[in-house]
């Protein structure tokens, strides 16, 4: 960050208190999730962060529900651990689970027609059969390739 731009940062915060007092939580939650990561299990340390801090209630964020076990059997020692280290009024972690959100672009290509024989082959297949579900899929399949 460019000394101009801590600058610009500096007054937009000074013009708006209340951005300041954001600023300022967003540090001490940092700072707490630094402080709680010493204390995971270590299978979970990369899955979980600090999401609040609020009524004696720690809130972690998961990113998936398969590490909420590790957590559960970990938590009565945290509580422990931290309330002698960090947060002396601690009286409960609870979890939540947030996965992160991927988007994902879905790309249809154009399907490549089967053959005509293949087509025939699949109606004669269907024909055979004595299941019918699997029968009308079948001659619906050869239907729409021999378009």
């Amino acid at each position: 960050m460019s000394k101009t731009d801590q600058q610009n940062l500096d007054d937009v915060l000074h013009e708006r208190p209340a951005l300041l007092g954001i600023m300022s939580r967003v540090e001490e939650l940092q700072t707490l999730n630094q402080t709680v990561q010493a204390f995971l299990p270590i299978e979970v340390q990369g899955h979980c962060q600090v999401a609040n801090y609020r009524n004696a209630t720690l809130v972690l964020s998961l990113d998936n529900a398969v590490w909420i076990t590790a957590l559960r059997y970990a938590v009565p020692e945290m509580i422990k651990q931290l309330r002698q280290h960090a947060l002396p009024g601690l009286a409960s972690i609870k979890w939540i689970v947030d996965t992160p959100k991927v988007e994902s672009k879905v790309e249809y290509e154009e399907t490549t027609p089967i053959s005509a024989a293949s087509a025939e082959m699949l109606m004669t297949t269907a024909k055979s059969l004595t299941n019918k579900k699997l029968a009308n899929r079948l001659a619906a399949l050869a239907r729409h390739f021999k378009m």
